[in-house]
């Protein structure tokens, strides 16, 4: 059973690189749930309530665009209300105005280091045991 003050996360990404760096930065004590196709997000978003979604917006099956919509408006979603951060290799030419458009609370350009990750839990208030 799962602490109600443990932070929890679903990333959604289809490079394992980049699903085993976000667990490497977080606390052994937070659930990670990695996820690697839109479908495998969508089924957990309906059956976990998270405190902050992580997301690519490029995948194989889809757009992490598309998730986000079916976690804000899906009726049969846990996760309506939960901020949303975008983690992208893609190059808008604003990205705050394209992807907050879209829904996203946040963003983090592709490459990105341990310190944007740390700095962006901080801000959505997941705790360091």
């Amino acid at each position: 059973m799962l602490d109600v003050d443990t932070p929890r996360l679903l990333v959604l990404d289809d490079h394992a690189d980049t699903r085993l760096l976000i667990a490497h930065v977080c606390p052994s004590s937070w659930h990670l749930t990695p996820c690697a196709t839109c479908a495998e997000a969508r089924s957990v978003l309906t059956t976990q309530r998270f405190d902050l979604l992580v997301f690519d917006i490029r995948l194989p099956d889809g757009s992490g665009f598309d998730v986000l919509h079916f976690a804000r408006n899906h009726h049969t979603s846990c996760n309506k209300d939960v901020p949303a951060v975008a983690i992208t290799a893609m190059g808008y030419p604003n990205p705050e105005v394209q992807l907050f458009r879209k829904g996203f609370d946040e963003y983090i350009s592709k490459p990105f280091v341990q310190s944007d990750l740390m700095a962006l839990f901080h801000k959505h208030e997941l705790t360091w045991p």
